[in-house]
């Protein structure tokens, strides 16, 4: 049985305009401190969020007409959204900025069970871009600010 829940969608432009941001309340009330998720969503702090379920039309709008869709781990982020219906036009761009990231990184370290380079964390890669994340401390939408920061610099070349 598969636990995992949506627990935050942040969703901006290149811009920085922020198109959504919401917590969302799950159906498991309560989980081990050691796996609140990031450090910032625990039990506390969705329990007056609204379900999933009730924006799930608004996401679906929002990612269904983008025409790139810009995310650090795609497969695993989109994977969930899936689960939920929502799914990416058939015509959208989508970068994979784990894979791209692991194949140009300096210090960058072959996996010989995957057979490519391994995979850093999103952190490594602010850090690499020098992302400064006291921009947003305490905001759930510091990934997706600190995405969109190393999205510029690995396609756009800012």
């Amino acid at each position: 049985m598969n636990l995992d829940e949506i627990l935050h969608v942040g969703i901006i432009t290149v811009n920085e305009e922020i198109l959504f941001n919401s917590k969302f309340q799950p159906f498991i009330k309560s989980w081990k401190a050691e796996e609140s998720v990031m450090g910032k969503i625990t039990p506390s702090t969705v329990e007056n969020a609204p379900r999933f379920s009730s924006s799930a039309n608004e996401i679906k709008n929002i990612i269904g007409s983008a025409s790139t869709i810009v995310c650090y781990n795609p497969d695993y982020v989109l994977g969930f959204l899936r689960n939920h219906g929502i799914l990416p036009s058939p015509n959208a761009t989508i970068n994979n900025m784990i894979q791209d990231f692991a194949d140009s990184y300096p210090h960058r370290e072959w996996n010989d069970f995957y057979g490519g380079y391994q995979y850093q964390p999103l952190r490594t890669a602010a850090k690499y871009y020098r992302y400064d994340w006291e921009s947003h401390p305490n905001d759930e939408m510091a990934n997706a600010f600190a995405i969109n920061y190393v999205y510029q610099r690995m396609y756009c070349k800012n």
